[in-house]
């Protein structure tokens, strides 16, 4: 889970370093703080004592996860990057939000 969040990082500064200048401030870096926050998270969590905290924190890097996969969304509308990339960073962001979720799912003892 952390490689693979540690992975989509890099792809995201990638697209943010394609963004127009005017966005380095906004945009561009909400897309790299969400995405470091991620496997950041993980990380933390991990190192917690119980497995209750380890779900608080993959919660937390789940609704960066969130952020992510709407600020990838926005890009789109700048045509800046090459949709092909966004696409498959999207997909990325997809799995590894989907991974967040079994993730948590299993730290989080069942309701039934």
């Amino acid at each position: 889970m952390w490689k693979r969040s540690s992975r989509l990082v890099h792809a995201c500064y990638g697209i943010a370093d394609a963004l127009p200048d005017y966005e380095k401030f906004g945009l561009a870096s909400q897309i790299c703080r969400a995405a470091v926050s991620i496997p950041s998270n993980v990380a933390e969590g991990a190192g917690r004592a119980s497995d209750k905290e380890f779900a608080r924190f993959v919660n937390i890097a789940f609704a960066s996860a969130c952020e992510l996969e709407t600020q990838l969304r926005l890009v789109d509308g700048f045509g800046v990057v090459d949709p092909d990339v966004l696409k498959r960073v999207r997909g990325e962001a997809l799995g590894v939000r989907r991974m967040l979720h079994a993730l948590h799912a299993s730290l989080v003892p069942s309701n039934r």
